[in-house]
């Protein structure tokens, strides 16, 4: 993983390195260990390379010119390239980027990991082709020199890539399937910018001429919701499409061209048998654990006790013995999961080298000017800035790559405030009210006995969830209802009305959540979060190959009996302790975020009290913040996320001004 940046001139040349250098160095955090260019002058298509103070020892060496950059192109060219390199295969100067094919016809640029670029090289051999390098950059560009844009499909992996053609004389840009390599977008009618984060287009286009999206504010704020349908929080600032390659045209513009989607016709319940399926999943899972264990770096794992990073844990320490694996301790509260980890760390019989690591609630607050800096957009909770914590002491422990249980909940039901509800509404009509009366009752997360409350509440929760299907006009009444009582409150005030998910099928649901509604800001989030460190986190369960086994799979199998993400918990229950796989509740990674708002008050309040944010009123939220903290404390915590970014990012404010956060 890595980081890249470029622009096209629209019109005419432009000269100088200043621009492309201020990009790339302002994304340097993401790649320490060597910087390159190129430069593209628009008559002929000539390239010059350029090697800085911050190129890696021996780049130069590589270079067919012998490092020595044609001025005359430099200072007059159309388009530049920029890379930021963090080495995790072959970390030898071989890789240095910007990366030219065999036959010098293409050169790119590349943020990612090809996790299958053994076999595809293999496969590359046989055609004859011969490598020079034993990077995964190597095999994508020979890939494309090969396969055109059908190699995308071919990759198992991610990727942010700009690759220029020197016969075509044009730029393509691509992104992978799922989105986890970042790649923002600004057009002008003068340039086309891209990079891998935000902070490198500002660095050029500067902040008055970035407005901020009231849009995006209050579908964040009043719904929880971000970087919905490629948006930012910054007006004509986008992400480049995922699962999309596309040629760029000379004004800039470009038209996507979709190469991959999630499946949308599911297997019936006679089709596979829970056993098939179980068994098919375990080896889908194993799979992609193995490809994502090569590196020629430390690779550790995140164990939070839950079943997903669990279920990864037991192929890590199969194929890795003494892997490291790390888990968040808050020892004194319900939040607290080290008996679970424990659990599994037993049963792995010495195969982990594992660390149970107390994290201070209070150490956001030391690190917050940075952490909001490197972040670019707030963030949905501080829970996020745990697992930050906990990435950083991994890689003080040596780490560059780490395996992350994302994706479970998304592919497979787990989250029960998203998808229970659904799920007993698709078993009504369905016309499968015995099943749905057992749902009900079986629920995991906490039984119930017929007739109860607890049991009428999930009956007519899926009633209704059925009538807000049938009938739009409810929800739209529901949404209205709340922005009326957080207006009344007086602690937002927006001039638009913030977007929400309508009411959806147990299908659609899942659906939603692995495309533009929230797979979208997992994505961005933990790019942002974990490089900004750097640490590379890769995450089997959003492998392609298991997302489309898992959505291929009966519906019925997601949530069975009353367990929440069934098939799962069937496909591992033979490796994991029983205590583990059939948990009541769930939790991952959490942190107590309540008792965490109110102790930090204080401090929280004091570096926002003199916000310039149109959109928050912070008298108001200093009035009612116990209120709200105890009622709603991510809605809280989201009001004040955004006024820390506003203050950070927007404003270019350092958030230490106050002297007891300074200290």
């Amino acid at each position: 993983m890595c980081g890249i940046a470029g622009y096209l001139n629209i019109h005419e040349d432009v000269t100088g390195i200043e621009t492309i250098l201020r990009m790339t160095r302002a994304i340097a955090h993401r790649g320490p260990d060597d910087e390159g260019f190129i430069f593209i002058r628009s008559e002929d298509g000539a390239i010059s390379e350029f090697f800085s103070d911050q190129s890696a020892e021996g780049a130069r060496a590589g270079s067919p010119s012998g490092g020595d950059p044609r001025l005359d192109i430099i200072r007059k060219h159309r388009i530049a390239m920029g890379h930021r390199r963090f080495s995790i295969v072959d970390p030898t100067p071989g890789g240095h980027q910007p990366f030219f094919s065999a036959d010098r016809r293409y050169c790119m640029t590349f943020n990612g990991e090809i996790y299958n670029y053994v076999e595809l090289r293999e496969e590359l051999e046989r055609e004859g082709i011969r490598f020079r390098t034993s990077s995964d950059t190597e095999v994508l560009i020979e890939a494309f020199r090969a396969w055109g844009t059908g190699c995308f499909e071919r990759f198992v992996g991610f990727w942010g890539l700009a690759l220029y053609d020197t016969q075509r004389k044009r730029l393509l840009l691509a992104r992978d399937r799922i989105g986890k390599g970042s790649l923002y977008i600004h057009r002008t009618p003068q340039t086309l910018h891209w990079c891998t984060e935000i902070k490198g287009i500002r660095a050029v286009v500067g902040r008055e001429n970035m407005p901020v999206r009231e849009q995006a504010v209050a579908d964040f704020v009043v719904c929880g919701h971000r970087d919905l349908f490629d948006e930012t929080m910054y007006e004509g600032i986008t992400t480049f499409p995922r699962a999309s390659w596309a040629w760029i045209n000379d004004d800039g513009s470009f038209t996507p061209q979709t190469y991959w989607s999630i499946p949308t016709q599911r297997l019936g319940t006679k089709d596979i048998s829970p056993q098939e399926a179980a068994r098919g999943l375990r080896e889908h899972v194993r799979e992609a654990v193995r490809v994502r264990l090569r590196a020629d770096v430390d690779v550790g794992i995140g164990l939070s006790g839950g079943l997903d990073s669990s279920a990864l844990v037991v192929f890590a320490a199969e194929m890795s013995p003494g892997i490291k694996s790390y888990t968040a301790s808050f020892p004194g509260t319900d939040m607290d999961e080290t008996e679970y980890a424990l659990q599994v760390v037993d049963s792995m019989g010495g195969r982990l080298d594992h660390q149970c690591l107390e994290l201070p609630h209070d150490a956001f607050l030391g690190s917050m000017d940075n952490y909001v800096g490197m972040i670019d957009e707030p963030f949905h909770a501080p829970g996020v800035f745990v697992n930050h914590l906990l990435r950083r002491r991994m890689a003080k422990d040596g780490l560059r790559v780490i395996l992350n249980g994302a994706g479970g909940d998304e592919l497979f039901g787990g989250y029960p405030g998203i998808f229970h509800r659904p799920f007993i509404a698709s078993l009504v009509r369905r016309g499968k009210l015995m099943q749905a009366h057992r749902e009900c009752m079986r629920y995991s997360e906490s039984r119930a006995s017929f007739g109860s409350r607890t049991y009428l509440k999930r009956m007519f929760g899926g009633f209704n969830e059925l009538a807000k299907q049938c009938c739009p006009q409810l929800e739209d009444w529901r949404w209205n209802q709340r922005q009326v009582e957080n207006n009344a409150c007086g602690v937002v005030d927006f001039d638009v009305q913030p977007r929400w998910r309508r009411t959806e099928n147990f299908q659609d649901t899942l659906h939603s959540n692995m495309t533009d509604w929230q797979m979208n800001y997992w994505m961005r989030l933990c790019q942002q979060t974990s490089m900004s460190i750097p640490i590379e986190i890769r995450k089997p369960l959003l492998d392609h190959r298991v997302i489309e086994y898992a959505f291929q799979l009966p519906l019925d199998y997601m949530i069975k009996d009353g367990w929440l993400k069934w098939i799962l918990r069937k496909a591992f229950e033979d490796d994991l302790p029983r205590g583990v796989v059939w948990r009541d509740k769930k939790m991952g990674f959490p942190t107590p975020v309540t008792q965490w708002l109110l102790e930090l008050k204080p401090q929280l309040l004091g570096v926002l009290e003199s916000t310039t944010c149109p959109w928050i009123r912070m008298d108001r939220i200093q009035a009612t913040y116990n209120e709200i903290a105890q009622r709603d404390p991510l809605f809280l915590w989201r009001m004040l996320s955004v006024g820390l970014w506003w203050n950070r990012c927007v404003q270019d404010e350092s958030l230490n001004r106050n002297p007891s956060i300074a200290a």
